[in-house]
């Protein structure tokens, strides 16, 4: 355990060119014959997470590790898309690329993941919430339609008239349509009174059927969990917003407004930065690895001093939404100070190159 540290061994070194390792060659040379590098080591490692030094770094290594991963889901895992302490919440596409790459680095399936230094720092849902709201559904099942569908407005889905992108759901009759992350169509499911009878998956754009399925998973499309009738988380983050509203001089009209979309699980634009009043600080995505993953630092160097100016970066935005009397929690209840990310590393097999 711990780290590996540079790469050594000569015959991969000779592999793959010295350029891989040594700096030496264009960029692009080098992060294609690192993408080879790292694709001989996935038959020794479950997951292996790779980190690049900038969201365009990761993209452009998502896409040689695809061509080279043969076997492997290579997945990208990017930021919220939001600026830090933004009261916005991610896009449902980014979201939805986020639940598929959590989710693969803990299956044990050989996956890959590509992350810029930025996504890094940023907390993520519990490892336990994840598997528990992980919903796997197959024909004959016996279930409940109405509080279904309550469930799965809670996790994110939106209701809609037709469905055409990742978290949208829509009622027909006896049928409900919901496009899952983790499928590449949406699927029809269709009912005989609380019998699931038959699973399909459709084309968005032709509304045809392109095959029967014989299980649907439905992951979570939204970063926060619902209060529900957990009394609680909420009469504990009322009190935390109570108190930090006081602290940094909110309105208390803004309390009690934050106070009813907690209790209402109100998905209000932004609503991912009231989580820490309602439960403990979301997790690294280290937590997610499983066992005998691999992460990768591309150019170590840069990487750090990424990690230190994004930091500095999510300081500074939450030092002013505070003084703007914005009720904010503090930097590092929503992102991992680097100090504790590379600290946390330490118990993970490491590489860098």
């Amino acid at each position: 355990e711990g780290r590996v540290g540079r790469a050594n061994d000569q015959a991969d070194v000779e592999d793959v060119g010295d350029l891989a390792l040594n700096g030496r060659g264009p960029e692009e040379d080098r992060g294609a014959a690192r993408a080879l590098y790292i694709a001989r080591l996935v038959s020794n490692h479950p997951c292996i997470v790779v980190v690049s030094k900038d969201a365009r770094d990761a993209e452009s290594m998502a896409s040689d590790l695809t061509f080279f991963c043969k076997g492997a889901s290579v997945l990208n895992l990017p930021d919220w898309g939001v600026l830090p302490f933004e009261p916005l919440s991610p896009q449902a596409e980014i979201v939805a690329e986020r639940m598929r790459a959590l989710l693969a680095l803990r299956a044990q399936t050989r996956a890959v993941l590509s992350i810029a230094a930025p996504a890094l720092l940023g907390r993520v849902i519990q490892p336990s919430y994840l598997q528990t709201a992980l919903l796997r559904l197959s024909p004959g099942d016996t279930i409940q339609r109405e509080p279904f569908l309550v469930r799965l407005e809670q996790l994110g889905y939106r209701l809609v008239a037709a469905v055409s992108e990742c978290g949208d759901l829509a009622v027909r009759g006896s049928v409900i349509d919901i496009f899952s992350p983790l499928h590449p169509a949406p699927v029809s499911l269709e009912f005989f009174d609380a019998v699931r009878e038959e699973m399909r998956e459709f084309s968005v754009e032709t509304q045809r059927s392109a095959g029967s399925l014989s299980t649907v998973d439905i992951a979570p499309m939204r970063e926060w969990q619902p209060v529900g009738d957990d009394v609680t988380n909420y009469e504990r983050g009322h009190e935390r917003l109570k108190v930090r509203g006081q602290q940094l001089e909110v309105p208390p009209r803004e309390i009690a407004r934050l106070r009813h979309a907690i209790r209402t699980d109100m998905a209000l634009p932004g609503r991912e930065l009231l989580e820490p009043f309602v439960r403990s600080p979301g997790a690294s995505i280290l937590d997610h690895l499983c066992a005998g993953a691999l992460i990768v630092w591309i150019d170590e160097l840069a990487t750090r001093q990424a990690l230190d100016s994004a930091w500095e970066q999510v300081c500074d935005r939450q030092r002013r939404a505070a003084a703007d009397h914005t009720l904010v929690p503090e930097a590092s209840d929503l992102y991992v100070p680097p100090d504790v990310l590379w600290s946390g590393a330490q118990a993970v097999h490491q590489l860098s190159i």
